[in-house]
């Protein structure tokens, strides 16, 4: 999700011994900038700040 809160990826994911491993490849043209990582899996919710720079 963008800072201006536009949801840029979307995947669903699946536990695997209570850990979710997942490598994301973003598009070449995505703007540099603050991304918030939100991970939701049943009724939680974690949300990680992540800074993209190239």
């Amino acid at each position: 999700m963008s800072f201006t809160g536009r949801n840029v990826y979307n995947l669903p994911q699946e536990r695997i011994n209570g850990s979710v491993k997942k490598n994301i490849e973003l598009p070449n043209n995505l703007a540099t900038g603050i991304y918030i990582l939100q991970i939701e899996i049943g009724d939680k919710t974690e949300s990680l700040k992540l800074i993209l720079s190239r």
